[in-house]
Formats: C-alpha cells, sequence, structure tokens
C-alpha cells in the first residue's frame, strides 16, 4: 500500500470514530513522513490542517542519489570486495 493510501485509510478511519470530529482532522509528518504528508495533502481534501518537520521526498532523494553512488548490493561488493551472493551457506547461519 502506498504511504498516500495508507493516509487517505486513517482519515476515512478517524471519521467514523465518533470521539474525533471529522472536520477537524489535521496530519504531521516528520522527516520522510513530511514528504508523504505534503502528497497526501494534494489530494486529501479532508485534511484541515498540514504540517512538516524537515520534510523529505524519500522516492525522489532516492532517484537522484542511487544512480551516481556506487551500491555494493547493485554492484556486487562492498568496500572489501565481498560479494554476499557468494559466501558460503554456513558461514550466514546464524543459528
Amino acid at each position: 500500500m502506498s504511504q498516500k493510501r495508507g493516509i487517505r485509510c486513517v482519515v476515512d478511519y478517524l471519521t467514523t470514530v465518533s470521539r474525533v470530529a471529522g472536520a477537524r482532522v489535521g496530519l504531521l509528518g516528520i522527516c520522510a513522513g513530511g514528504g508523504y504528508a505534503i502528497k497526501a495533502a494534494q489530494t486529501e481534501r479532508r485534511l484541515k490542517a498540514r504540517g512538516t518537520i524537515v520534510a523529505n521526498d524519500v522516492g525522489e532523494a532516492m532517484r537522484r542519489w542511487l544512480p551516481t553512488t556506487a551500491n555494493p548490493y547493485r554492484d556486487g561488493g562492498g568496500a572489501d570486495g565481498v560479494d554476499a551472493r557468494h559466501v558460503p551457506r554456513r558461514a550466514l547461519d546464524i543459528r
């Protein structure tokens, strides 16, 4: 489920709770949640207040960061040259 859809489901639920004023539902997002809050608020008109702290669009940040950065999981090895796909199973067995 996408974060926007999850937020919409929460608003759906909150508007059914008798002790919640459905016409006064707000949203606060922190860090990545701030980015999700902004995206959700663009289409979710039932949100009457929106707030963010250090809002970050994680998806956009990853699209910009990953293509230019070495990724040990994608490139087949980290700084030590070890590729987890080729480590013998007994070395990974933690029991």
